[in-house]
């Protein structure tokens, strides 16, 4: 039976055939992990978040915050002030195409996925436009980014199905992957997160699981499956790897974190941190600081919400 997710302004829905059926689940919290805070609101002058999609924690800890609704990359410094503010300026915008992912290298670079265009973005950290990576007919929709040590880009092409790589002058140097559900198949790939030795973690979207390469993009393994089970996913969204290796997944569908240990196994669940508006509705990012800060993009909410794990 045909499945596929959509967007709407309440939220993402899952469809099948011809019956809607909105998804929530709950589940336990992971031990040793408590919230802290909430990040919604901001001083007056720049007022409510709006959708915000992607989270990433920087150099100096400073917060990255992709604002989607209101078209604006935030840094929030780690006394909680905004720092820069700058509009993404992407031709054909609209409440929802603001950027779709980012990622933040060594540097405090900033790389947007422009998913309408189909191009990444890269500006400096206080946002002068610095690069534009992507060629027509390279990409398509880009909806996940990664970057490494050495300024080579990661991106998930996603209605390409497949995972394209960039070297720093935003040349393409490889291209891995293609649609289905085997090994090394992907369906609508979103977030992209690396670990310590360079292998590349993907939120295998359509295929509810989360599929690893190497570097070189070899098939590692994948794990997941469709379900609301610890362990299962239902389009899982973003991804964020902690220094110990352990696996951070927003589950967007089933309202909620997953966190497993660097092979897929053992999973812990964050549920929803609390009834009503505190909920998680359809989180779509994930960041994991080494001092044991975890930021989750609320994304339904309109807000960012913090945690803090006890043993980082």
């Amino acid at each position: 039976m045909t499945r596929f997710a959509r967007w709407t302004p309440g939220g993402w829905i899952v469809i099948i055939g011809l019956l809607v059926i909105p998804m929530t689940v709950r589940a336990q919290h992971v031990q040793g992990v408590e919230k802290t805070g909430r990040i919604a609101r901001l001083e007056a002058a720049l007022g409510a978040l709006k959708y915000p999609m992607a989270v990433r924690i920087g150099p100096g800890k400073d917060r990255y915050v992709l604002d989607s609704g209101n078209g604006r990359l935030l840094v929030i410094g780690n006394n909680g002030k905004v720092k820069h503010n700058w509009p993404i300026d992407m031709p054909g915008k609209s409440q929802f195409e603001a950027g779709a992912d980012i990622a933040v290298d060594k540097s405090g670079n900033v790389y947007v996925a422009d998913a309408v265009n189909s191009r990444i973005v890269k500006y400096s950290g206080v946002g002068k436009r610095l690069l534009v990576i992507g060629k027509p007919g390279e990409i398509n929709g880009p909806l996940g980014l990664a970057v490494t040590d050495d300024g080579s880009l990661i991106v998930a092409d996603t209605n390409g199905h497949s995972v394209v790589v960039y070297d720093a002058t935003g040349k393409l140097v490889r291209r891995f992957g293609s649609e289905g559900t085997g090994p090394g198949n992907l369906r609508y790939p979103h977030g992209i997160a690396l670990d310590a030795k360079g292998n590349i973690y993907v939120a295998d979207f359509l295929n509810d699981r989360v599929s690893v390469f190497d570097p070189k993009g070899t098939p590692v393994r994948t794990f997941g499956g469709s379900g609301k089970d610890p362990g299962k996913f239902r389009n899982p969204y973003g991804l964020a790897i902690d220094h110990k290796g352990r696996v951070w997944v927003s589950d967007s569908e089933n309202a909620r974190i997953q966190v497993f240990s660097a092979e897929g196994t053992e999973p812990q669940v964050l549920a929803s941190p609390g009834p009503g508006a505190e909920a998680f509705d359809h989180p779509k990012s994930v960041a994991v600081a080494p001092d044991g800060e975890v930021i989750v993009c609320n994304t339904g909410k309109h807000a960012a919400d913090l945690f803090r794990y006890k043993n980082p």
